[in-house]
């Protein structure tokens, strides 16, 4: 399986037939996919994923294998999912977002590992350059870090009268200070106040909305826990 043409299957390009690969061997490929997302979170995506892949011959069960991992949040156990992918001789790893690309990074250097939903692959030093990622890995990147300053400016165009923002995320995520830095900078040019909001469940996300609330003039930008 070569790199460039996985990624172009997961931007939608029409490549990597299966008719091609099975000349080779009637090997089944694993395909394994690890993401701190939950379940619910996860099923669309995997779908959309069998879907594709079965358009272009990859049959699952027949000549194509998927292993799901995901941990629902709890980083700590994307390491010991990640291994077990290389254990079990995943052919290629899919990684949805930057903590299933680190676990997945830390596992192998020689399983090809595509990702998605990464933020500033190279600005975290986990590519070498978005033209040529170096490595076993490459991907697709829908933000970076700058993009929360412009989140700033967003709200303040959108409600001149704002002089305070709470910043929603999960503390555990790796991505946390990088965006809370850029975007108390952003708000220090604004006069606008940032506060950080540690969020676990549901309750916390409630209570940090309300305490957000309780003063005129706030805002909210909620962090995608699992980038």
């Amino acid at each position: 399986m070569r790199r460039r043409e996985f990624i172009m299957l997961l931007g939608g390009a029409t490549v990597w037939p299966a008719v091609a690969v099975a000349q080779q061997d009637n090997k089944k490929r694993l395909v394994g996919l690890i993401a701190a997302f939950n379940d619910k979170e996860m099923t669309p995506l995997v779908a959309a994923f069998r879907v594709r892949m079965k358009e272009l011959g990859w049959i699952e069960g027949q000549n194509i294998v998927f292993d799901v991992r995901a941990t629902s949040g709890d980083y700590a156990k994307l390491d010991a999912e990640a291994a077990t992918l290389v254990s079990a001789g995943a052919d290629v790893i899919v990684a949805q977002g930057t903590p299933g690309l680190v676990a997945a990074r830390k596992s192998t250097r020689t399983v090809p590992i595509v990702f998605t939903q990464v933020a500033d692959p190279v600005g975290q030093r986990l590519i070498d350059s978005l033209a040529h990622p170096g490595g076993n890995a490459t991907g697709l990147t829908n933000f970076e870090f700058a993009f929360g300053a412009k989140w700033v400016e967003l709200l303040a165009e959108c409600d001149p009268a704002i002089s305070h923002v709470t910043l929603i995320t999960n503390p555990a995520n790796e991505n946390t200070a990088q965006f809370v830095k850029v975007i108390t900078a952003a708000g220090d040019t604004k006069n606008i106040a940032v506060r950080v909001a540690s969020v676990r469940d549901s309750t916390d996300i409630q209570d940090a909305i309300e305490n957000c609330s309780k003063k005129t003039g706030g805002g909210l930008i909620i962090f995608r826990t699992a980038c």
